[in-house]
């Protein structure tokens, strides 16, 4: 799918093209959409859990933080603010249930 993605983006976008380009990018998306949900929905799921779909929003900010730190690390990009979203992840998983580190499956895919 990244393939698919990454060949039809150096159609506009010849730069994705430079895996150094590329990657960055990927990380900087990461980080765009874990800073938005931390943003949007933080403040909020302190005190409670709205449902977002088949999924509570913990488990959102869980997967996200998780995910960003994993894209940050293995491609040696925003080291600082993978620390914070690693400390972060750390901290919110001491305070909430287990069971918002993962993400159900959607049932397409069960």
């Amino acid at each position: 799918m990244e393939l698919a993605y990454r060949t039809d983006l150096i159609s506009g976008y010849p730069d994705a093209a430079d895996d150094f380009h590329f990657h960055n990018g990927v990380v900087e998306a990461s980080a765009y959409w874990l800073i938005m949900a931390l943003g949007w929905y933080l403040k909020r799921v302190i005190t409670s859990d709205p449902d977002w779909g088949i999924s509570i929003v913990r488990q959102r900010i869980m997967v996200r933080l998780g995910a960003f730190v994993d894209v940050s690390e293995h491609y040696e990009y925003l080291p600082t603010l993978s620390a914070f979203a690693r400390s972060l992840f750390h901290k919110l998983g001491a305070r909430w249930p287990v069971e918002t580190r993962e993400l159900s499956l959607y049932p397409a895919f069960r």
